[in-house]
C-alpha cells in the first residue's frame, strides 16, 4: 500500500499525518445521504363553494362518480328545457286563438250580456305570468342553477293552470282537447334538489316565444271592449236599434 503523508498541526500543537485511505480521527467523516427525498406537492385550494362541493363529491365518489353525476344532472336539465319550450309553444298558440276570437267583439259582448255560463271578458295578457316564469326557469337552468330552475318551473306550471281555468268559453271551445289539458310536470322535476347544479349552456332559441307572448296582450285588453258594468246597457241599446230598424223595414 502506498502511503502519502502530509503534516499539519493537531490539537495541542502536535503534528499529525494523513495517510491516504486511513480515516483521520480528528476529522469527522463526510456523510453523503443518498436516500431519495420525498417532495410534497402543495395542496390545491378550492375557492368558491361550488368548487368545494365538487371537491367533496370527487373525494367521496371519485372522478368516475362525478362524471356520472354531472351527466345525470345535464340529462335532467335537457328534459326540463324541452318541457319549457313545449309549454311556451302551447301558451303562444292559446293566446293567438284568444286574440283572434276577440275580433268578434260584438258577439262576445252579447254572449256575456246574456249571462251564458263560462262567457266572460277576454284578456290576452292572462298568459304573461306563466310565460315570464317559464323563461326565468330556462335562464336559471342554462346558467347552471338547476335547482332554482326547477323551483321556477313549478311556479310556471301553476300559473299556466290558473290561466287555463280563467279562459273564457268562447276561446276554450276553439281549442283542441290537448290544448285545453292542464300541464303535467316532467318526471325529472321531482328528481331535482334545491341545490342541484348542471353544466352551463346557451339559451334555447324557442325562448323568443315568451317575448312574443309578453309583448302582446296589453293593447288587446285595453282596446275594443266595453267595461263590464256598461255591457248590458250597450246590449239593450243595440237590441233596440235592431228592432227599430226591423220595424222600419216592415213599414217600407
Amino acid at each position: 500500500m502506498t502511503a502519502s503523508f502530509a503534516g499539519s498541526a493537531a490539537p495541542g500543537g502536535a503534528r499529525r499525518c494523513y495517510i491516504a485511505g486511513v480515516r483521520d480521527k480528528y476529522r469527522k467523516p463526510r456523510v453523503q445521504d443518498r436516500r431519495a427525498r420525498r417532495v410534497h406537492a402543495p395542496r390545491a385550494r378550492l375557492g368558491d363553494p361550488g368548487s368545494r362541493a365538487l371537491g367533496r363529491l370527487a373525494t367521496k365518489l371519485g372522478n368516475d362518480g362525478v362524471d356520472r353525476k354531472v351527466k345525470q344532472a345535464d340529462g335532467r336539465a335537457t328534459e326540463l328545457l324541452d318541457f319549457v319550450t313545449a309549454r311556451l309553444a302551447a301558451i303562444h298558440g292559446r293566446q293567438t286563438v284568444e286574440i283572434r276570437e276577440m275580433a268578434h267583439g260584438r258577439r262576445w259582448h252579447e254572449e256575456i250580456a246574456k249571462g251564458y255560463p263560462g262567457h266572460h271578458l277576454a284578456d290576452a295578457g292572462r298568459w304573461h305570468e306563466s310565460a315570464r316564469l317559464y323563461k326565468e326557469a330556462a335562464v336559471a337552468i342554462c346558467n347552471g342553477n338547476l335547482g332554482r330552475g326547477a323551483q321556477l318551473l313549478d311556479r310556471a306550471i301553476e300559473a299556466e293552470r290558473a290561466a287555463l281555468d280563467s279562459l273564457p268559453k268562447q276561446v276554450a271551445d276553439k281549442l283542441h282537447d290537448e290544448e285545453r289539458a292542464p300541464p303535467e310536470g316532467p318526471g325529472a322535476l321531482a328528481e331535482v334538489s334545491e341545490a342541484a347544479a348542471c353544466t352551463r349552456r346557451g339559451l334555447p332559441q324557442e325562448l323568443v316565444l315568451a317575448d312574443r307572448v309578453l309583448a302582446r296582450g296589453q293593447r288587446q285588453r285595453e282596446e275594443g271592449f266595453i267595461p263590464l258594468e256598461n255591457m248590458k246597457l250597450w246590449f239593450e241599446r243595440a237590441r233596440r236599434r235592431e228592432e227599430e230598424e226591423a220595424d222600419e223595414d216592415d213599414e217600407d
